[in-house]
């Protein structure tokens, strides 16, 4: 909230708006890094529990993230799809 009214109140006024990029480029900063903090992590757990080989290691490490970028493209295109 604090967000939107900050980039309302900035369209004539320069400074404000200088400000409302940097609070926008810090949150999307942060959720890069919980991003990569929350893959590493997932990647971890699938190769740790994978003991048989590195070849099985590796192929369930890509059938999930394959599993989490479908998920995620069809609750991108379910929001998309919720808007019209």
């Amino acid at each position: 909230m604090e967000l939107h009214r900050l980039q309302q109140s900035a369209y004539n006024d320069r400074s404000r708006r200088t400000q409302a990029h940097d609070l926008l480029d810090h949150r999307v900063q942060i959720g890069v890094v919980i991003a990569g903090a929350f893959g590493a992590g997932l990647a971890g757990v699938v190769v740790n529990t994978a003991h048989a080989s590195m070849v099985i290691a590796a192929r369930a490490l890509y059938v999930v993230f394959a599993v989490v970028g479908l998920l995620g493209a069809w609750v991108a295109y379910r929001a998309i799809r919720d808007l019209r």
